[in-house]
């Protein structure tokens, strides 16, 4: 680049520049973002350098390797993070299980209370699917407990639950037990006990106490599961006394 200078004299005298690219630093091409920030501080306004500030802290916490306190809250965190997501899902999970073995409950004595003795006739019709579907789902329960999702003792709990899906299917092939009163008890004894179970698995999951649920839940199996085995065992035998009469039947049948 060449420059002409005018001098005291009046003589005009002319120097030549030579940039020299090797100290040359331009602002754009800085090494690193913190020269650029510092050519352009001055240059910028508050918020712009306090989001500058927040991703060059933002960048040394990612870079700083966790203490194993870190480590071990951050975990902590998650761990408490997931019991609540389990709580929630255990909520719902029981009591949509109460809502559906309540409204069955609410519909075999509603309709036995407003049209009598002639309800035997047709509740099972009305009601097996529905019936099969809520006592399947108690499997689901099992499953919690198997996985530790719940406390008890999944053994017995599959014991119970797969004996009466096996009532509810023996009794779905024999029309002749279908119409029967102590069929409809028998129904009626299942659901009332998981109407008080599933609430009160409710509330201890919510780790709230309510006496009422609480006496129920320890006291109602008392009355409840005697009834229900012998309506089960009444239930066999008269099959086996069906059975015994069809074979000496065929047994002295004359064509």
């Amino acid at each position: 680049m060449v420059v002409d200078i005018l001098g005291f004299d009046g003589t005009i005298m002319r120097y030549f520049f030579k940039i020299d690219f090797d100290r040359f630093e331009d602002p754009d091409g800085s090494e690193t973002e913190e020269d650029y920030e510092m050519i352009n501080m001055n240059g910028r306004t508050p918020e712009a350098e306090m989001d500058a500030m927040t991703q060059r802290i933002l960048k040394e916490c990612r870079a700083r390797p966790k203490t194993e306190m870190e480590f071990i809250n951050e975990v902590k965190r998650f761990a408490k993070k997931c019991s609540c997501l389990l709580t929630q899902y255990l909520s719902a999970f029981n009591v949509s299980l109460f809502i559906l073995h309540a409204y069955l409950l609410f519909i075999f004595l509603f309709k036995f209370f407003t049209v009598g003795s002639e309800y035997y006739n047709s509740f099972w019709q009305n009601n097996v699917n529905i019936i099969k579907i809520a006592t399947a789902l108690q499997l689901i329960d099992i499953a919690h407990a198997f996985i530790g999702f719940t406390k008890g003792n999944y053994q017995v709990g599959l014991i119970q639950v797969c004996g009466r899906l096996a009532f509810i299917y023996i009794i779905d092939g024999c029309p002749d037990v279908q119409n029967l009163s102590t069929t409809l008890i028998l129904m009626i004894a299942y659901f009332s006990i998981e109407v008080i179970r599933y609430p009160y698995y409710v509330a201890s999951n919510l780790k709230t106490e309510i006496s009422l649920l609480t006496w129920l839940r320890y006291n109602a199996w008392i009355l409840l599961y005697p009834v229900g085995l012998l309506l089960e065992g009444n239930f066999l035998f008269q099959q086996s006394v069906v059975n015994l009469s069809t074979s000496f039947s065929s047994l002295f049948s004359y064509h």
